[in-house]
């Protein structure tokens, strides 16, 4: 399957989970869970946004 890389601000893609969490768990549960660990895998990787300075890496 082809695949495609998006760059959303974190409020776009709260505003896509909270819309998929509209539509029924069966049907979104595989989406949202690839959104959270994608999403969770960028946001560790960014030195000061985990409140942890450089240099406590």
């Amino acid at each position: 399957m082809e695949q495609l890389s998006l760059n959303l601000t974190i409020s776009e893609i709260n505003t896509i989970l909270d819309a998929l969490g509209q539509r029924p768990y069966v049907e979104v549960f595989p989406l949202v869970a690839k959104i959270k660990a994608q999403s969770k895998a960028q946001l560790q990787t960014r030195p000061g946004e985990t409140g942890e300075s450089e240099d406590d890496q």
